[in-house]
């Protein structure tokens, strides 16, 4: 066994953005092709949108339901991530385990860098979930992106939105363990971005940083392939340059001694 605990999965899904379907339909494909659809306890999700939109989410979840523990915790019309983490944080008070916390990331801002951001998170939290739930032995949360106020003193958190103090995994993937969330305050309604600092409001949380530095193009590990993926077109550079060095290279080589040997 990966973990001698349960492992419990909240997972918030926006309904109402242009990406949210791909976005859900990324992660659930994820958890099974990962295998951590086999370790799961309990797979979690709130859901925030329209009737129609959130239809719509609920009808891709209920098509995976062989693959998954699954239960919606909670719908509602509006609302932040805060909703999905109420639930997870009372969870967290009669339940001992791991948790997962995880988001529809892009679905409502559309581009490349949100998908980007997206798809490294679900690298590095989801496809490679053995390592971030083994950190856990030595930390208190593991995630990517881990921002503190004493490494950038001058960052305000996002948008000039009620700018706070707290450290935060910087796109709001990451896991941690029940005795960390039910000591947690729950985060403030204020605006979307006080989820984010939620679980960096404990005093002297010890980290595990699955992928340090900021969310920028260089430092996301995207596992998409497309047109207008910067990620992808490093990693067709990248395989391009084996293929000359390995195979390309040599054969010329091989052919110009043939040429000169025949001379």
């Amino acid at each position: 066994m990966l973990s001698d605990n349960d492992i419990y999965h909240f997972y918030h899904a926006y309904a109402d953005g242009e990406n949210s379907l791909y976005a859900v339909k990324v992660h659930l494909n994820n958890l099974i092709s990962s295998n951590l659809s086999k370790y799961l306890k309990k797979f979690y999700v709130g859901i925030v949108g329209s009737d129609i939109n959130r239809a719509k989410i609920k009808e891709l979840l209920l098509s995976r339901t062989n693959d998954l523990p699954l239960e919606i915790v909670v719908e509602a019309i509006d609302g932040f991530e805060q909703i999905t983490l109420a639930k997870m944080h009372d969870h967290s008070k009669t339940h001992q385990g791991v948790y997962f916390y995880a988001h529809s990331k892009s679905a409502a801002n559309v581009g490349s860098h949100n998908e980007c951001w997206m798809h490294t998170m679900e690298y590095f939290n989801l496809l490679n979930w053995p390592k971030a739930v083994y950190s856990l032995k030595t930390n208190d949360a593991a995630g990517c992106f881990w921002l503190t106020f004493e490494g950038s003193p001058d960052l305000v958190h996002w948008n000039d939105v009620n700018p706070d103090t707290n450290s935060f995994f910087a796109g709001n993937y990451w896991w941690s363990n029940s005795d960390v969330i039910k000591e947690l305050t729950l985060p403030s309604n204020s605006n979307r971005y006080m989820a984010e600092q939620w679980i960096g409001s404990k005093q002297d949380l010890k980290v595990y940083d699955l992928r340090p530095g900021f969310p920028r193009q260089r430092n996301f590990n995207c596992t998409r392939f497309g047109i207008g993926c910067k990620c992808s077109h490093k990693k067709y550079l990248k395989r391009i340059r084996k293929i000359t060095v390995y195979f390309v290279l040599p054969a010329l080589v091989y052919l110009g001694l043939q040429k000169i040997l025949t001379l």
